[in-house]
């Protein structure tokens, strides 16, 4: 049957109308079992609400709106390509939709915006590529209107929402890589138009060359209207057919970087041989022009996706003030892709990493984990995608630059058999994880990469909970068992559950099913997924859940409830409980994760450092990696990035009090003798999200919605199934390595 409104869908559901459209629109005074029983049966019956009548209930239309103007043949560039599907992608996620309005040709933006407003058609607008004084941001809070800016003004002389990325920073950074690498005659090719991010990005070039002082910097400049690639192509041939041209080049974006090396190839200069070009933001094009575009990654999808929530927060609550200076969220190194050594630093060994890619983390990489080492190194981060891409064009030529590797577990099982043999590195007397020294091995009898650095999940608690400990059990070495008991006699003591865990949208509870949970019971996370071992577990799960705080299904960060008291006992990540540890270090405990009948299952998050047999200096390259396991560096690399050793070594008393407490929680849990190991996901590519999405379904239907273990395990077995054989990933850490897709048993 299908329910063509909302009273057919109620009568169904025997449900008042008003309940039915409650649990459709979210709201939180309706049970979560309900609003989840609604939503399928809605799902089921093909029932659509009707958008008219919605907004005549609401007064909000549901759509939010973006003026894209046309600048020629295409509708969008690349940067409004990515920008517009990652809006859509964080709008669709709460429920709302897009509008797309176009400005002609020759038409004023601020004309379609009007219409979008005064129309009605949309709740809110989202601006984007701001003017140093922008008529659209004027008009719409003249009219005060719902909106968030891309970007932002020159002179914030007014309160508003925007959100942007610090262009300063990395075009300052983008110079220091440049000279440091032996450039001094640089070039700079920009726009005409008054844009912000051309005046932000310009000033932090400009302060940059001022802070090296160095009389023997040149800079040119090429400038052409941004929409006139005629203009732009002739500023730029002259600049690179000049008598005296610039060795590195450094363009506002990517577009204008793709034309230079566009323009550098007819003149016959070769990247990065003769020229090394830096762009910014980049999109998907920039990884596809030979040999590779280095541009800083704006992460421009998740500032979208970050902007739907920014605005969809201010329509729902008119006149709060949200503004978040986001210029922390910028990736912080280039991709160093088409980067050319100037003549004077040749010899520096290459550290390409996917680790460390924030612009802090990735200066103090330089200049306080790596200061130390007797030696030249040049540390570069990259998205996983271009950090692969290079790795193989050098491995495929035979030779490259790349003197060392860094990164996670993932990013070596596809590269292992081109990886050196570690084993005979001489570390002295560190002991290094042995666990992670076996991950290391990517299954065979070499060791492919030593562990670096990892971060992980634990158990939290609050001093006045250990009094309801049962008989003789140890924090160091629990089990789910005692820990259901424990969480029984809390509730039943102090008359309320108290046990806390993170089941709200944005909690990580699908981390603990696939790497805590299921290892600890199956000895697995894919391969015995609907066993009778994984029925055990939810079972335990759902015993435990009976002492679980209701208010579990709001938790995202279990910080705040463990400081608020509505939680003596939980699980989260080392990163979402470490507020309540610095704010109150004397009130609170950290221990591992239980263990299960198939061991204590944990999933670490395990970054190593390997040797590709391209590198150009093997005696350097092992003397490095031997540096980053010197208990020094460790400790030095823990106050970077907040990754914790993995090897034996006293923190010293000025580390954070979460740091104090986490470290000797993480070594006991990583070093136990029943430590289970399970990976993040690998091989998945961008079906992470629905095979995580298996995980939480399936929470949702046993533990919340009461349905039977074992039919709901059988249907989820099918879709993770199909997932896994539509990516043809094999088995990954806990489940043995398979030939082909990981099977689902």
């Amino acid at each position: 049957m299908r329910a063509k409104t909302l009273k057919e869908l109620a009568s169904h559901l025997d449900l008042s109308i008003t309940t039915v459209s409650r649990a459709l629109a979210g709201h939180e005074q309706i049970a979560l079992k309900t609003r989840h029983r609604v939503a399928e049966a809605a799902r089921e019956h093909g029932y659509v609400p009707n958008t008219a009548a919605r907004t005549l209930v609401s007064g909000r239309s549901g759509f939010v709106g973006l003026v894209l103007p046309i600048r020629g043949p295409n509708l969008v560039d690349s940067f409004l390509g990515e920008f517009v599907t990652g809006l859509g992608e964080g709008l669709v996620s709460h429920g709302a939709d897009l509008i797309l309005a176009t400005a002609a040709q020759g038409q004023a933006e601020l004309s379609v915006l009007r219409h979008v407003v005064e129309s009605g058609r949309a709740d809110g607008v989202v601006v984007t590529r701001i003017a140093e004084v922008d008529e659209r941001l004027a008009y719409l809070r003249q009219r005060g209107f719902p909106f968030v800016a891309h970007g932002r003004l020159l002179d914030n002389d007014f309160a508003y929402n925007w959100l942007d990325t610090d262009g300063a920073h990395a075009f300052g950074e983008a110079f220091d890589m440049l000279y440091d690498l032996g450039h001094r005659h640089f070039g700079l090719v920009t726009i005409s138009e008054p844009m912000t991010f051309r005046h932000l990005r310009q000033d932090g070039l400009a302060a940059a060359i001022a802070r090296h002082g160095d009389p023997s910097v040149r800079l040119d400049v090429a400038t052409a209207p941004r929409f006139d690639r005629g203009a732009r192509i002739q500023a730029i041939s002259r600049m690179l057919q000049g008598p005296e041209r610039p060795t590195a080049i450094v363009a506002l974006f990517d577009e204008l970087a793709l034309t230079v090396m566009e323009e550098a190839a007819r003149a016959g200069l070769t990247v990065p041989r003769d020229l090394s070009i830096i762009g910014f933001d980049n999109i998907v094009a920039s990884a596809y022009a030979p040999p590779g575009l280095t541009s800083f990654d704006a992460s421009i999808r998740h500032c979208a996706r970050e902007i739907a929530d920014m605005l969809l927060t201010v329509i729902a609550y008119p006149g709060r003030k949200i503004m978040i200076n986001a210029s922390k969220k910028l990736a912080g190194a280039a991709l160093a892709l088409s980067l050319a050594a100037g003549g004077a630093h040749a010899q520096q060994v290459l550290f390409w990493s996917t680790q460390a890619r924030p612009v802090e983390e990735t200066q103090k990489m330089r200049d306080k984990v790596l200061k130390g080492f007797e030696g030249a190194i040049v540390y570069q981060v990259a998205e996983d995608g271009p950090w692969l891409t290079r790795l193989q064009a050098e491995l495929q030529a035979g030779s490259g630059t790349i003197g060392l590797l860094g990164g996670l577990h993932g990013d070596f099982s596809t590269v292992g058999a081109n990886l050196v043999d570690l084993s005979a590195v001489d570390v002295g007397a560190v002991k290094v994880n042995e666990a992670y020294k076996k991950l290391g091995m990517l299954g065979t009898g070499e060791q492919k990469y030593l562990p670096w650095m990892q971060a992980t999940y634990l158990m939290a608690a609050n001093k006045k909970a250990l009094q309801y400990l049962p008989q003789g059990v140890d924090l160091n070495t629990i089990t789910y068992d005692q820990l259901i008991e424990w969480s029984k006699n809390i509730a039943e003591k102090t008359g309320s559950p108290k046990f806390g865990f993170p089941a709200g949208p944005k909690g990580l509870k699908h981390r603990f099913f696939e790497g805590f949970l299921y290892p600890s019971y199956t000895g697995s996370m894919v391969t015995k997924f609907r066993s009778a071992e994984a029925e055990t577990a939810w079972n335990k799960f759902r015993e435990l859940w009976r002492y679980t705080n209701p208010n579990s299904t709001n938790y995202a960060f279990m910080q705040e409830p463990l400081l608020s008291g509505e939680v003596w006992v939980a699980f989260d990540h080392v990163a979402r409980l470490a507020d309540a540890f610095n704010k109150k270090p004397d009130d609170f405990v950290a221990f591992p994760a239980p263990a299960g009948p198939a061991g204590r299952g944990f999933m670490p998050v395990v970054a190593g450092v390997a040797i590709p047999k391209t590198s150009p200096d093997m005696n350097k390259a092992k003397a490095l990696v031997a540096y980053m396991l010197k208990p020094e560096t460790q400790i030095a690399t823990l106050k970077a990035t907040n990754f914790f050793p993995v090897v034996d070594v006293k923190l010293p008393d000025d580390m954070p009090a979460s740091v104090k407490a986490f470290g000797p929680a993480i070594a006991t849990m990583t070093g136990a003798p029943d430590a289970l190991p399970a990976l993040l996901p690998m091989g998945l590519g961008d079906l992470g999200g629905k095979f995580n999405q298996v995980y939480t379904d399936s929470f949702e239907r046993i533990v919340l919605g009461g349905e039977g273990v074992h039919g709901v395990l059988e249907q989820q077995a099918a879709a993770l199934k199909a997932l896994i054989d539509q990516a043809k990933a094999p088995c990954w850490a806990p489940d043995k390595p398979s030939n082909g897709a990981c099977p689902v048993d």
